[in-house]
C-alpha cells in the first residue's frame, strides 16, 4: 500500500481526534478536543471544599543567623460557594498528615488575631464541611483522615490523576498567591530571570514574616477585593450565605486532636501501650479497658499529634469517650514531633552495635546530638537543600493564626530582627555512643541553591537522606 492509499483509508474512517489519541493517548485527545462545560457553584457554604498543597516561589531565611532556608510548603483550604479561604498552614513539613492535620484544624476552628496587630479586617470563616475534594496524596487518602471523615460526618473524594481542573479554584488561588505576595518579594523564585537574579542570594524574609505575608493578603486584600467568578468580595458572600445556611461547628474545643490526629491501633500490654518505641500508661484507665470482654485481644484506636508524642488518646468506643495516656518518659517524647522522634532513634540505631535494643539514654543524647547539629548547619553553612531539612526539623506545629478556644496557639507577628552574637559552643561527645552519628561543630560548606519541585516521599527515606546529607556535607 502506498502512503497516498494509507492516508485516504485514515481519513475515510477515522476523525481527527481518533488519529490523535491512537498516537498520543486518551488524556491528550481530550485536553486538546474535549468541549468543558462550566458547573454550576454550590448553593451553601461549605457544601463543597478543595484542599491542595503547594511550594511557594519564594525562599526564606533562618530568623537568627539570616542563612536561606529553601521553600516552604503552603497547604489552603478553599470553600467553592463563598470563595473564601477556610484555612491554611505554612511550614517546611513536606505534604504530609502532619501539614494536612494542622490545615484541618485552622479551618475548622473560628480564629483569634486579635493580637495580632496591623490587619484591618477579620477572618469569621470556619466550620465543617459537606463534601471535600483533593487529589491522591497519600496522607489524603490516610485511615487518618478516613477517621476524621466519619466523626465529623463529610466526605472526602480523591479526584482522578493528572486533573487539576477539577479542583481549578484552588489552582487559580496559587497562582495569585505567587504573583500579589511572592512576585515583588526579595528571593522570590522567578523562571524567566535565573540567568541574573539568585533568589537563595537575595532572600530577606524570615518564615514567619511571610506567614505574616500571606495572612495580611488573605484577610485585608483577598477576602475583600470583588471576586470575577461570585461578582462581590467572598467575605460578603461568605456573610449572606451563613445568614441562610449557618455553617456546621466542631462539637467541641477541649481538644484538637482527638478529631483530626493521627491513628494508629495498639493492643494494651501488661505495661502500657507501646507505640513507636515508646510507652504510655494511665494505669486506672488502661485496668478497666483491658478488663472487658474481649480487651486483651483488641487492637484499640489511638490518636496521636504529629507534633508531639508526649501524650497519646485512647478511644474507649462503648461509652464514646476519649483518655489521655501520658508517655512514661517525657524527656524524649514531650514536644518532640514524629519527624524529630524518627531522627533520633535512626542517629541512636546508627552508633549502637547491631541488635542493641534503644534504650532512652541513648535517644536523650541523640537528641542533644541532633539539636546541636541544626544550631551548627544553621550557622556554619550547609546547602539550601540541607538547611531546609534542618527546619524541617525544627518545625514545632504552630498553626498558621491563633485559634479561639483551641489548644494549639501561635503568633504570626514577624518578629523582631536579631542577630547571633557567638557562635554556639560543640558538646563535649567523646563519652557519647552517639558521637559520630551527625556532623561535629566548627566545619563548612559552601551554600549552593536547590531550587527544584520535591516529590512527595516515604518519611523514613527522607530521614535517612537527611542523616547522610548532613554527615557528608559537614565533614
Amino acid at each position: 500500500m502506498s502512503f497516498r492509499s494509507f492516508r485516504v483509508f485514515i481519513d475515510r474512517n477515522y476523525t481527527e481526534r481518533a488519529e490523535f489519541e491512537r498516537r498520543y493517548g486518551w488524556r491528550a485527545a481530550y485536553l486538546k478536543y474535549g468541549i468543558f462545560e462550566r458547573t454550576t457553584p454550590p448553593e451553601r457554604p461549605l457544601e463543597e471544599v478543595e484542599i491542595d498543597h503547594c511550594l511557594i516561589d519564594l525562599v526564606v531565611i533562618h530568623p537568627l543567623t539570616g542563612r536561606p532556608l529553601g521553600r516552604p510548603w503552603l497547604t489552603v483550604i478553599l470553600d467553592r460557594a463563598t470563595r473564601v479561604i477556610l484555612g491554611a498552614h505554612l511550614s517546611f513539613e513536606v505534604p504530609s498528615y502532619a501539614s494536612l492535620q494542622r490545615a484541618l484544624a485552622h479551618a475548622f476552628w473560628k480564629k483569634d488575631l486579635s493580637r495580632i496587630e496591623g490587619l484591618e479586617h477579620d477572618w469569621p470563616c470556619h466550620g465543617i464541611p459537606e463534601r471535600v475534594f483533593c487529589d491522591n496524596g497519600k496522607e489524603l487518602r490516610s485511615k487518618s483522615l478516613h477517621l476524621t471523615e466519619t466523626m465529623l460526618n463529610f466526605a472526602v473524594i480523591n479526584l482522578p490523576r493528572k486533573t487539576p481542573w477539577l479542583k481549578g479554584a484552588i489552582e487559580r488561588l496559587f497562582g495569585s498567591i505567587g504573583v500579589q505576595v511572592f512576585s515583588h518579594e526579595e528571593g522570590a523564585v522567578l523562571s524567566r530571570t535565573q540567568d541574573f537574579y539568585d533568589p537563595v542570594a537575595r532572600a530577606r524574609l524570615t518564615l514567619a514574616e511571610v506567614n505574616y505575608k500571606i495572612l495580611k493578603w488573605i484577610v485585608d486584600d483577598y477576602h475583600e477585593a470583588v471576586h470575577p467568578t461570585i461578582k462581590c468580595r467572598p467575605v460578603e458572600k461568605w456573610r449572606q450565605l451563613t445568614e441562610l445556611y449557618p455553617v456546621r461547628p466542631v462539637p467541641d474545643f477541649d481538644h484538637i486532636i482527638r478529631m483530626t490526629g493521627e491513628i494508629i491501633r495498639r493492643p494494651i500490654s501488661n505495661v502500657g501501650v507501646h507505640y513507636d518505641g515508646l510507652l504510655y500508661s494511665n494505669k486506672k484507665v488502661l485496668e478497666e479497658l483491658k478488663a472487658r470482654r474481649g480487651g486483651l485481644a483488641k487492637d484499640w484506636i489511638i490518636r496521636v499529634d504529629p507534633y508531639d508524642r508526649g501524650e497519646i488518646w485512647i478511644l474507649d468506643d462503648d461509652l464514646g469517650r476519649w483518655y489521655v495516656l501520658p508517655c512514661t518518659d517525657p524527656t524524649i517524647s514531650r514536644n518532640v514531633s514524629k519527624y524529630q522522634h524518627k531522627v533520633h532513634k535512626l542517629i541512636a540505631k546508627h552508633n549502637l552495635p547491631q541488635g542493641t535494643p534503644i534504650t532512652v539514654k541513648h535517644l536523650e543524647m541523640a537528641k542533644a546530638l541532633a539539636e546541636e547539629t541544626v544550631r551548627t548547619v544553621f550557622e556554619n553553612g550547609a546547602t539550601t537543600a540541607t538547611a531546609a531539612k534542618a527546619a524541617r526539623y525544627e518545625a514545632n506545629g504552630q498553626p498558621f493564626t491563633p485559634l479561639l478556644n483551641g489548644a494549639m496557639t501561635a503568633d504570626p507577628k514577624p518578629p523582631p530582627p536579631e542577630t547571633a552574637s557567638s557562635q554556639p559552643s560543640t558538646p563535649d561527645l567523646k563519652t557519647s555512643a552517639l558521637a559520630d552519628a551527625l556532623p561535629s561543630a566548627g566545619a563548612t560548606s559552601t551554600p549552593a541553591p536547590s531550587l527544584g519541585y520535591p516529590e512527595r516521599q516515604n518519611i523514613d527515606d527522607d530521614i535517612e537522606r537527611m542523616v547522610e546529607q548532613w554527615a557528608n556535607e559537614m565533614k
